[in-house]
């Protein structure tokens, strides 16, 4: 975390105030959702719009309309090389409840808002009159929240890890390296208002721990 920290310091003697130790209101009860609750918004606005999108094109050889259809073409399909390469995330729009007009998705919309807002980015940046929040990249909770509320995110690059770095493989998918000598270190900025990445008054460090920092990729909307 040593590039993290130099970073910061580089943040503080350009002008910027770094207020250290704070956190998102209510952190720890998003935490406590499970990933499927979480992906209720997200499972059922993109089985709605798949359909749509999939209505628009002018050329479907295999007439595939829906999600259903998807998973079924993906699970007939050799090329697709199922089962080794799964349809989890495409299972999830076949819950109970993942539709934009079901009780569960209007709830749970709500609470989006409520911990991506006051309960979370929002409030720790309003409790501290921030413009911007500087963490560390995989800081998980920080990117999934900006980007359920679609506030944008800037990624920046911190250097390479280390030749000492111990290697570690993601457990989901053991021949996938998350951390390794040589891997790009990164934080990130994330901001609600559009352009308030280029102004500069104070900045926000959340705790983190040496494991955060495992990843060197971003969506930057």
């Amino acid at each position: 975390m040593v590039s993290f920290e130099a970073a910061l310091k580089t943040l503080a003697s350009a002008g910027a105030k770094v207020v250290d130790n704070a956190d998102f209101p209510e952190a720890e009860g998003f935490k406590k959702l499970n990933n499927q609750v979480k992906g209720i918004v997200r499972s059922s606005e993109f089985r709605r719009d798949i359909a749509r999108y999939l209505k628009t094109l002018k050329t479907n050889p295999h007439n595939i309309q829906s999600a259903e259809d998807i998973i079924e073409f993906t699970k007939t399909f050799p090329k697709e090389e199922y089962p080794e390469r799964d349809i989890g995330k495409f299972l999830w729009t076949q819950a109970e409840g993942i539709d934009v007009d079901s009780d569960k998705y209007k709830e749970m919309v709500k609470q989006e808002r409520f911990y991506g807002g006051e309960g979370g980015i929002l409030g720790a940046m309003e409790k501290h009159n921030l413009d911007v929040l500087v963490i560390p990249s995989t800081l998980g909770i920080a990117n999934d929240l900006a980007a359920r509320m679609g506030f944008p995110v800037l990624g920046l690059p911190l250097g390479f890890r280390p030749e000492s770095t111990p290697i570690e493989l993601d457990e989901d998918k053991p021949h996938l390296v998350r951390v390794a000598p040589g891997i790009p270190d990164v934080h990130s900025h994330l901001s609600p208002v559009p352009g308030v990445l280029t102004r500069r008054r104070e900045w926000l460090l959340l705790p983190f721990t040496p494991k955060m920092l495992t990843c060197c990729y971003l969506a930057i909307p």
